[in-house]
Protein backbone atom coordinates (compact mmCIF):
# COMPACT_ATOMS: atom_id res chain seq x y z
CA UNK A 1 0.00 0.00 0.00
CA UNK A 2 2.84 2.39 0.82
CA UNK A 3 4.40 1.71 -2.59
CA UNK A 4 1.11 2.62 -4.28
CA UNK A 5 0.74 5.83 -2.30
CA UNK A 6 4.33 6.99 -2.85
CA UNK A 7 4.11 6.12 -6.56
CA UNK A 8 0.92 8.15 -6.94
CA UNK A 9 2.45 11.00 -4.94
CA UNK A 10 5.54 10.89 -7.13
CA UNK A 11 3.45 11.05 -10.31
CA UNK A 12 1.50 14.00 -8.92
CA UNK A 13 4.59 15.89 -7.81
CA UNK A 14 6.43 15.12 -11.05
CA UNK A 15 3.89 17.24 -12.90
CA UNK A 16 2.63 19.66 -10.24
CA UNK A 17 5.87 20.47 -8.38
CA UNK A 18 8.77 18.95 -10.37
CA UNK A 19 11.37 20.71 -8.23
CA UNK A 20 10.42 18.63 -5.16
CA UNK A 21 9.51 15.35 -6.85
CA UNK A 22 12.61 13.71 -5.37
CA UNK A 23 10.95 13.60 -1.91
CA UNK A 24 8.47 10.77 -2.70
CA UNK A 25 11.33 8.93 -4.42
CA UNK A 26 13.34 9.03 -1.20
CA UNK A 27 10.30 7.74 0.72
CA UNK A 28 9.83 4.97 -1.85
CA UNK A 29 13.50 3.98 -1.61
CA UNK A 30 13.35 3.87 2.19
CA UNK A 31 10.22 1.70 2.12
CA UNK A 32 11.75 -0.64 -0.44
CA UNK A 33 14.94 -0.94 1.63
CA UNK A 34 12.92 -1.81 4.73
CA UNK A 35 10.97 -4.37 2.71
CA UNK A 36 13.72 -7.00 2.56
CA UNK A 37 14.32 -7.60 6.29
CA UNK A 38 10.58 -7.59 7.02
CA UNK A 39 9.73 -9.87 4.11
CA UNK A 40 12.52 -12.35 4.84
CA UNK A 41 11.53 -12.73 8.49
CA UNK A 42 7.96 -13.36 7.31
CA UNK A 43 9.28 -15.98 4.86
CA UNK A 44 11.34 -17.66 7.56
CA UNK A 45 8.33 -17.91 9.87
CA UNK A 46 5.90 -19.36 7.31
CA UNK A 47 8.04 -21.67 5.16
CA UNK A 48 9.40 -24.97 6.48
CA UNK A 49 13.21 -25.07 6.61
CA UNK A 50 13.38 -27.97 4.11
CA UNK A 51 11.78 -25.76 1.43
CA UNK A 52 13.05 -22.35 2.49
CA UNK A 53 16.33 -22.31 0.53
CA UNK A 54 14.61 -23.30 -2.72
CA UNK A 55 11.83 -20.76 -2.37
CA UNK A 56 14.19 -17.92 -1.44
CA UNK A 57 16.45 -18.83 -4.39
CA UNK A 58 13.51 -18.78 -6.80
CA UNK A 59 12.34 -15.48 -5.30
CA UNK A 60 15.84 -13.98 -5.74
CA UNK A 61 15.99 -15.25 -9.33
CA UNK A 62 12.61 -13.67 -10.07
CA UNK A 63 13.71 -10.35 -8.58
CA UNK A 64 17.01 -10.39 -10.51
CA UNK A 65 15.37 -11.18 -13.86
CA UNK A 66 12.66 -8.58 -13.23
CA UNK A 67 15.28 -5.97 -12.39
CA UNK A 68 17.23 -6.71 -15.57
CA UNK A 69 14.12 -6.51 -17.76
CA UNK A 70 12.81 -3.36 -16.09
CA UNK A 71 16.18 -1.61 -16.25
CA UNK A 72 16.57 -2.44 -19.94
CA UNK A 73 12.99 -1.35 -20.71
CA UNK A 74 13.46 1.86 -18.74
CA UNK A 75 16.65 2.65 -20.66
CA UNK A 76 15.10 2.01 -24.06
CA UNK A 77 12.01 4.05 -23.19
CA UNK A 78 14.16 6.89 -21.84
CA UNK A 79 16.15 6.99 -25.08
CA UNK A 80 13.09 6.91 -27.33
CA UNK A 81 10.49 8.96 -25.42
CA UNK A 82 12.40 10.85 -22.72
CA UNK A 83 12.96 10.53 -18.99
CA UNK A 84 9.54 11.84 -17.92
CA UNK A 85 7.74 9.26 -20.08
CA UNK A 86 9.91 6.47 -18.65
CA UNK A 87 9.31 7.61 -15.07
CA UNK A 88 5.60 7.96 -15.67
CA UNK A 89 5.31 4.47 -17.17
CA UNK A 90 7.38 2.89 -14.39
CA UNK A 91 5.25 4.55 -11.72
CA UNK A 92 2.04 3.44 -13.40
CA UNK A 93 3.51 -0.08 -13.50
CA UNK A 94 4.26 0.15 -9.76
CA UNK A 95 0.67 1.18 -9.08
CA UNK A 96 -0.76 -1.65 -11.17
CA UNK A 97 1.61 -4.24 -9.72
CA UNK A 98 0.48 -3.40 -6.19
CA UNK A 99 -3.04 -4.69 -6.97
CA UNK A 100 -2.15 -8.42 -6.71
CA UNK A 101 -0.45 -7.79 -3.36
CA UNK A 102 -3.59 -6.16 -2.01
CA UNK A 103 -5.56 -9.20 -3.12
CA UNK A 104 -2.99 -11.50 -1.48
CA UNK A 105 -3.41 -9.65 1.82
CA UNK A 106 -7.17 -10.18 1.59
CA UNK A 107 -6.68 -13.89 0.91
CA UNK A 108 -4.28 -14.17 3.82
CA UNK A 109 -6.85 -12.63 6.16
CA UNK A 110 -9.47 -15.09 4.91
CA UNK A 111 -7.15 -18.04 5.54
CA UNK A 112 -6.32 -16.89 9.07
CA UNK A 113 -10.00 -16.77 10.08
Amino acid sequence: MIVSITSALFIFMMYAIPKYSFIPYIIYTAVYSAHTPIFMSYFNKLIPSSERATIISIYSLFISVSTILCTYSFGVLSDKKGLYAALFLSLITALISSIPFKRAIGLEKELCL
